[in-house]
């Protein structure tokens, strides 16, 4: 009043205008307010801001059952059978071990195996390269 202090022109915060119409929420304020944009967008929606929680959750278990059976299960499958011809290799088996690499067993030990490829020719691989055995 008496230019002591700022005129209400001064201390007049910034106001930003909000217009929802058709389903789209405009803003026409202060680019920085994200958390007031997002609060708006959610209370824009038709159902008021609250989604299905019994939807979604019916939505996802068709996924999930059908990620184990095409993904999971087979995989379980393979691992199954691999354990099960790694603990039945014995000596004199024919196998094909990591690369293509075809030989007899020799020695069996914990984690490795002894192939022989050829004529004085033994190799030492590890018994996880095995991956399959071949019948004679």
């Amino acid at each position: 009043m008496f230019g002591t202090g700022p005129s209400d022109r001064q201390l007049a915060l910034p106001t930003a205008a909000w217009r929802v119409g058709g389903g789209v929420v405009r803003y026409d304020g202060n680019p920085m307010d994200v958390h007031l944009l997002s609060a708006a967008l959610l209370l824009a929606q038709k159902d008021g801001g609250q989604s299905g929680g019994a939807g979604s959750i019916l939505f996802l278990l068709p996924l999930l059952a059908i990620f184990y059976f095409l993904i999971m299960r087979p995989q379980q499958k393979r691992v199954k059978e691999q354990r099960a011809l790694l603990s039945a290799v014995k000596q004199g088996d024919r196998v094909v071990a990591a690369g293509g690499i075809v030989g007899t067993v020799r020695r069996v030990e914990d984690d490795t195996l002894s192939l022989q490829v050829a004529d004085n020719v033994v190799i030492k691989v590890d018994k996880g390269s095995v991956s399959k055995r071949l019948s004679e």
